[in-house]
């Protein structure tokens, strides 16, 4: 294995939008596939709250009922349930309560035991039929969701926070992965021994990191993003700077996922002002 009724967008066009008055701060990021529309989904979440929607006919992003009454920071992710034919919209506040957005925010769990800047990240698990969410407090203790409640997952992990956080399924060798960036730019992987840090530091955070399997070429695929907006791959065994930095205005996030039907990658930053950007071969470009 090489370790390498809501808006829709179509997978060969993911549009981004300028959110009127936002002001400059961190937005919190969350793209994925739906496999039964065969498109892409968009949303973000401010540090109010709010949660917005990327409608494709008006080509703006939307609000999308009220602000979570959690307490912030926030952290998103979205995935498609297959089994349930619908999205998960989730949200991890400062005191690591879980929400969920469905026509209002639901609180799923209590608090974690410490405050601050939780890192989420979650999928679908098609050997279990259910979804499969993580979270990692400030201090690099990672945590599953199970059965309404919270399991810690090893120990914590070695590097300093704040952290960001990918995981994914392995559909082929049927097998979670879970990597970690670190708030001086190390990763971190957690395997059966236990967290190990693998590559160089990366440096200029805060960091984002994100990740997918591609089924076709049975590949891992990762990517970070640090303060200044400069694009990282994983290359072999190490960091590789792709020489592409983000025309926008920083604080960034970054999301990633895999299109089967087009065997397509779609790696994507949102700015603070609340523009898209998508990364190819040819470099980050604003879309519509």
């Amino acid at each position: 294995m090489n370790r390498l009724g809501r808006p829709l967008l179509p997978a060969v066009l993911l549009i981004a939008a300028l959110l009127t008055g936002c002001g400059v701060k961190h937005l919190a990021l969350a793209a994925f596939y739906d496999s039964a529309m065969g498109q892409g989904i968009l949303y973000h979440i401010d540090q109010e709250g709010q949660l917005y929607y990327l409608n494709f006919d008006s080509g703006e992003w939307e609000a999308d009922g009220s602000p979570c009454p959690g307490t912030p920071p926030y952290d998103l992710d979205g995935w498609y349930n297959p089994n349930q034919d619908s999205w998960a919209v989730v949200a991890v506040d400062g005191r690591g309560v879980l929400w969920h957005s469905t026509d209002a925010w639901y609180q799923i769990t209590e608090p974690l035991d410490a405050k601050g800047s939780h890192a989420l990240d979650g999928f679908y698990d098609y050997a279990l039929g259910n979804d499969i969410i993580k979270v990692m407090n400030p201090h690099g203790q990672l945590y599953n969701y199970f059965d309404e409640g919270w399991t810690e997952i090893d120990e914590p992990c070695p590097g300093k926070g704040p952290y960001d956080l990918t995981v994914f399924y392995d559909v082929t060798s049927d097998l979670y992965w879970t990597s970690t960036l670190d708030g001086e730019g190390k990763n971190f992987d957690l395997l059966r021994g236990g967290w190990v840090q693998d590559g160089t530091a990366i440096k200029d955070g805060p960091f984002r990191i994100t990740g997918f399997h591609d089924v076709a070429a049975d590949a891992y695929l990762f990517y970070v993003l640090d303060g200044k907006g400069n694009l990282y791959t994983w290359e072999g065994d190490d960091w590789a700077d792709v020489g592409a930095k983000v025309p926008g205005k920083a604080p960034f996030d970054l999301e990633s996922f895999y299109d089967p039907e087009a065997d397509a990658y779609y790696v994507m930053a949102i700015d603070a002002a609340g523009k898209v950007f998508r990364f190819t071969d040819e470099g980050w470009s604003l879309q519509y």
